[in-house]
């Protein structure tokens, strides 16, 4: 890490180690990192991953997302374990890392530890879940599928608060649901975050609008061609050098690309072994020829 920060003026690292003089925290991000963050910083996601190192230890990933919606990354922390104070460690030096600049919002798999630092030291950042993280315990809790996929589709539902918490209380009451431990907690964090779907909502309403004003705009220029709802399509099919090509249509091709006897015209055979008019004739004439001669020349 001091090599790398010799090399590269605006790296960032800090590390802590514990009592036997061991590694215990690591923080690092490049000028890359920051250069992302300064300006696709508003919305972080952190998560997680285990066993992808050698010592077994927790790696945490801070990401984000650029104008391309290309993933960009703005730091790792390599962690002794999941403490809350372990955390504080990592967020902290994250923001001295980053300058103090906070996100708008912050989006976690929803562990506790997380929840209790983000609020200490990014009280105005609005915290979510992430939903790919719900969708999996859905599976790991749920174990009904038809009631996996009523619960899943309220993650991305744009309803209103009321509509939410009704359509919430039905899946729970028609199912037996009440005394879910998973369940109440999932309910709980959503309540906790300043309503789980309000950001959905506010991404729904936006997105009528800006429907509503490509119509309106659409109608006020004339001869404007109705534009595809797919932006880019898939690039075509060609043929290659190298492509894989398919079996079964060449043969196919062969087959109809295959020429026939040219005494007789059938396929399957050739001049010599003819039937008709080839060394196979009983009486040694052309029949092929002289039949097709006639029909040349009109003869019925």
């Amino acid at each position: 890490m001091n090599l790398k920060g010799m090399e590269e003026e605006d790296f960032y690292g800090r590390f802590s180690a514990d009592e036997d003089g061991r590694l215990a925290n690591l923080f690092w991000r490049d000028s890359r990192s920051q250069a992302d963050y300064n300006a696709f910083g508003d919305v972080l996601i952190v998560d997680s991953t285990y066993k992808t190192n050698l010592y077994g230890k927790p790696l945490a990933v801070f990401v984000g997302c650029n104008n391309h919606r290309a993933t960009v990354v703005f730091g790792f922390s390599l962690m002794s374990d999941e403490k809350e104070e372990t955390y504080a460690w990592v967020f902290e030096y994250f923001l001295i890392a980053m300058k103090q600049k906070c996100p708008q919002a912050v989006l976690t798999d929803g562990d506790e530890a997380i929840r209790n630092v983000l609020q200490s030291l990014m009280p105005k950042a609005r915290h979510r879940l992430c939903s790919w993280h719900i969708g999996r315990n859905i599976g790991q809790n749920v174990k009904d599928s038809d009631v996996q996929q009523s619960l899943g589709k309220l993650i991305f539902a744009s309803l209103t608060t009321e509509e939410w918490e009704e359509a919430w209380d039905y899946i729970v009451a028609s199912n037996g649901l009440e005394n879910n431990l998973w369940v109440k907690s999932l309910y709980n964090k959503w309540e906790s975050d300043e309503g789980f779907n309000a950001i959905m909502i506010e991404f729904g309403r936006m997105n009528e609008e800006s429907m509503k004003y490509k119509d309106a705009n659409q109608e006020e220029i004339p001869n404007v061609p109705e534009l595809n709802s797919n932006m880019l399509r898939d690039p075509p099919v060609v043929k290659t050098k190298g492509m894989h090509t398919n079996r079964t249509n060449n043969i196919e091709s062969s087959k109809a690309e295959q020429r026939g006897c040219g005494i007789c015209g059938v396929s399957g055979h050739n001049r010599r072994t003819c039937d008709v008019g080839g060394e196979n004739a009983t009486d040694g004439v052309n029949h092929g020829s002289v039949e097709r001669r006639r029909v040349e020349e009109g003869e019925t």
